[in-house]
């Protein structure tokens, strides 16, 4: 359910963002401008993958070592 909340409320931000970012260009260069801002928004989700999977690879490998430093522990599930 959060996810598809969170889905729905990127629509809300997005499109109304898009829609004034583009209001004050020219027909004629609004092409480059759809481009430029796709990429923008492509590689600002790409650092933010990045971050998560980096967090919880960071937060996985801590489970580990405490694992390792306590025998009474059960070991990670893999």
């Amino acid at each position: 359910m959060a996810a598809l909340l969170q889905g729905v409320s990127q629509g809300f931000i997005f499109v109304p963002l898009q829609a004034l970012m583009l209001a004050t260009i020219p027909m004629e260069r609004l092409g480059n401008s759809t481009v430029a801002y796709d990429v923008a928004h492509i590689l600002g989700g790409s650092r933010r993958v990045r971050f998560r999977r980096d967090a919880r690879g960071r937060r996985r490998g801590e489970e580990e070592e405490e694992g390792a430093r306590d025998p009474g522990l059960p070991a990670p599930a893999t």
